[in-house]
């Protein structure tokens, strides 16, 4: 819609057939935008097309409606759920991709790490998942056994190693305060990355 002053009758409010809402771009241009905005960094994709920010917002957001409208979700049956930094401080959106093996792609991202912003995916996902690879953080694992308990939880290797490299510290610190306690040497004093080694590939126990 755009407002038209005419000479004989006014200030009219006419509708436009090629933009939609009050927007001030064509489809077109708003499409044309939100493709570039793609490839190129939001101040180049400014630059190149002579065009403002908040137009070019305006084209993604419109962009990445028409995407949920039309989408199809009944086919996602795994999901992987990460964090990522953004910016300075404790800023950490949670991302959602389906990583399905016919298709890999961005599903959903929200702003922060709540169990009530992920919660949200799941009201607007609707449909029934059957693997989850979730990022172990616990509002993340508060939502998934919230409203998938059904799935299965496949953890990649990261977290796996995290997981166990925290077990082991927590079992070596704790043998280490019984052995100090008995007046006895801990057994803590040797590299930690020796005790990880498997006998065959240490070196200070092979002969000479």
């Amino acid at each position: 819609m755009r407002r038209v002053a005419y000479p004989g009758c006014g200030l009219k409010i006419k509708g436009l057939p090629s933009s939609s809402g009050k927007r001030q771009l064509a489809d077109t241009q708003a499409w044309l935008l939100a493709r570039w905005a793609r490839r190129l960094s939001r101040q180049e994709d400014v630059e190149v097309c002579h065009t403002s920010r908040g137009k070019l917002f305006r084209s993604v957001e419109m962009a990445v409606e028409w995407g949920h409208a039309h989408q199809e979700l009944s086919a996602v049956s795994a999901i992987s759920i990460d964090e990522v930094a953004w910016r300075r401080g404790s800023r950490f959106p949670t991302p959602v991709y389906r990583i399905d093996e016919a298709c890999r792609r961005l599903l959903w991202a929200g702003e922060q790490r709540r169990v009530k912003r992920l919660l949200g995916f799941f009201l607007w996902f609707g449909a029934e998942l059957r693997f989850i690879c979730p990022h172990m953080w616990r509002t993340y694992l508060t939502a998934i056994a919230n409203k998938a308990a059904g799935a299965s939880h496949v953890l990649d290797r990261f977290h796996i190693m995290a997981k166990i490299s925290k077990a082991l510290d927590e079992v070596r610190a704790q043998e280490s305060n019984v052995l100090s306690a008995k007046g006895n040497e801990p057994c803590g004093s040797e590299p930690r990355a020796r005790s990880l080694l498997a006998p065959s590939r240490d070196s200070s126990t092979r002969p000479n």
